[in-house]
């Protein structure tokens, strides 16, 4: 399965982000007549993302550096039947 990116800014933090593609990924499902095991993966992840993620923790660092002015790219994979998180500073 493809990793999922995010580009949090000041007024978008990563779990409004996460959010949101949750619930894009549910609507195409709801929508599509055949449902793909990339999509079934990507709901998958997003699900576990948001029900194990310290968001406080997430928010925070984010907006250490975009306070700062840098640019922050969050990298969500599965590893181990878990979300993992990559957090990239540009």
């Amino acid at each position: 399965m493809e990793p999922i990116e995010f580009k949090p800014s000041l007024s978008e933090c990563i779990e409004t982000l996460a959010k949101r593609a949750y619930e894009e990924s549910l609507r195409n499902c709801l929508e599509s007549t055949e449902i793909s095991k990339e999509l079934q993966g990507r709901i998958k992840l997003l699900r576990l993302f948001l029900e194990s993620a310290d968001f406080s923790q997430l928010r925070a660092e984010c907006e250490r550096w975009l306070s700062k002015g840098r640019g922050v790219k969050l990298i969500l994979s599965l590893m181990n039947g878990k979300s993992h998180i990559k957090v990239m500073v540009e």
